[in-house]
């Protein structure tokens, strides 16, 4: 097995880390891996959210034309509540 790298953090505030103390003892886990855990959904969020938006990207070029853009989509929405909360 190779032998992993090894990150320090300095200056982390008291209340954080037993902030984090506590989330890993409800996650059955040691401090260091509960905290790789997080580091490790937050980048891949990063990454799922870049696809999103890529995806978003594309499926916005893909509509046909005299279709509403999702910006006139988001003005209609608005409007029709704005009626509603009239009456």
């Amino acid at each position: 097995m190779t032998e992993m790298p090894t990150l320090y953090l300095r200056d982390v505030p008291d209340s954080l880390v037993e902030r984090l103390r506590r989330r890993a003892r409800r996650n059955r886990r040691s401090m260091s891996a509960e905290a790789v855990a997080i580091l490790q959904r937050a980048v891949d969020d990063e990454r799922d959210d870049v696809s999103l938006v890529r995806r978003l990207r594309q499926l916005r070029y893909a509509v046909p034309d005299g279709e509403p853009s999702d910006v006139e989509l988001i003005r209609q929405g608005r409007d029709e509540l704005d009626r509603r909360h009239r009456r």
